[in-house]
């Protein structure tokens, strides 16, 4: 998947998180506005969470 952001000079964190509300994958986006992502992760419903300093947001995707 990938994830576009508006300020490259922010460092923001990025997790996935399972239905079951674990969390699968953490990282650090930092240096640039748009990151893909490549997540080994099995079928199912997850979310992406990402947070800076002054935005929050989540998106739901699911893994066929």
């Amino acid at each position: 998947f990938s994830i576009r952001l508006d300020d490259a000079s922010e460092k923001f964190s990025l997790e996935v998180i399972n239905v079951e509300g674990k969390v699968v994958y953490k990282s650090t986006l930092e240096g640039s506005t748009e990151f893909k992502q490549t997540l080994a992760l099995p079928s199912g419903m997850y979310y992406a969470r990402v947070q800076g300093k002054n935005v929050r947001g989540v998106k739901s995707f699911v893994v066929q």
